[in-house]
């Protein structure tokens, strides 16, 4: 796991006694690795530190799944970009196959389009085209691979939202955002890679979110719910929040369904619920059981 960091150390919890895998983490810092995670301390965007690394590795899977060192264009060259041109030129024993964690931003649409693995890519950002490039790259290894394009990943350490809803500060855009837990992130990953390994069908695109897209504003709304939080009526922003509309599309994720997945946060109030619960202590009687 390359770049391994929060998704890596839930797969570590997810990886059961019964496909029980030997796990190894390649990154900068190390320290926070799950202890069931062989660690490699190595910078990916150091091309001859991962040829090192991958001289004498013999590993099934190889899983990519990068930071970016900064929300600019360069920080996604220099990280998403640079460590999947690295880990291909440094492969010496070919993988059964790599899977990279890509991103919904790959699709440009932004007027509730229904999307899925077949829908165009036309991003107008820099960390879209970033994405892009390197599925394209992976693409055209020789080695097979998936990239999973997931939504907005989100987990139970994850209180920025419902802290601003607490505050009553509200976003002024009601575009359709798509998101994905945390675990299920990883929990699919897992999914796909047992797939593979028991000889399956596994393609080479996945979109990684969960089955229900959702406007921002209906996301706030049952939030304020939960937490007894007046929602106005007409929401026009509030607190200084984004006012800019980042993309509105609403992406499917049934080639992932078919597989045979099961996601345990099917939707934000499924996953969310464990966020407020975090945040006030206890749950509300909406949220027991």
């Amino acid at each position: 796991m390359i770049g391994c960091g929060a998704i890596g150390n839930a797969i570590a919890a997810q990886n059961s006694t019964e496909s029980k895998w030997q796990l190894h983490g390649a990154r900068r810092n190390t320290a926070k690795l799950a202890p069931e995670i062989s660690e490699h301390s190595v910078d990916y965007t150091d091309s001859q530190a991962v040829s090192q690394l991958l001289l004498d590795c013999v590993a099934d899977y190889l899983l990519l799944t990068f930071t970016p060192r900064g929300y600019t264009s360069d920080g996604y060259q220099q990280t998403y970009v640079a460590g999947t041109r690295n880990v291909l030129a440094a492969i010496v024993h070919p993988p059964k196959r790599i899977v990279f964690v890509s991103s919904t931003s790959v699709y440009g649409q932004h007027n509730d389009e229904l999307i899925d693995e077949t829908s165009d890519t036309s991003p107008g950002g820099f960390s879209g085209q970033a994405m892009l490039q390197c599925e394209q790259m992976l693409a055209d290894s020789a080695i097979p691979s998936t990239s999973i394009r997931c939504g907005g990943i989100y987990s139970s350490e994850s209180t920025r939202l419902v802290a601003a809803v607490r505050e009553s500060r509200f976003s002024a855009s009601n575009h359709f955002t798509n998101r994905i837990h945390r675990y299920d992130v990883a929990a699919a990953i897992m999914h796909l890679l047992n797939l593979d390994a028991h000889g399956q069908t596994v393609q080479s695109l996945y979109l990684g979110v969960d089955s229900e897209p959702a406007r921002k504003q209906e996301v706030e709304r049952w939030i304020a719910g939960q937490l007894g939080i007046e929602y106005p009526k007409s929401n026009s922003g509030s607190g200084g929040n984004e006012q800019r509309n980042p993309g509105s599309k609403r992406c499917c994720n049934q080639r992932l369904l078919n597989s045979g997945f099961q996601f345990r946060y099917p939707s934000f109030r499924d996953g969310y619920r464990e966020v407020i619960d975090s945040i006030t202590g206890k749950a509300s009687p909406d949220l027991q059981g």
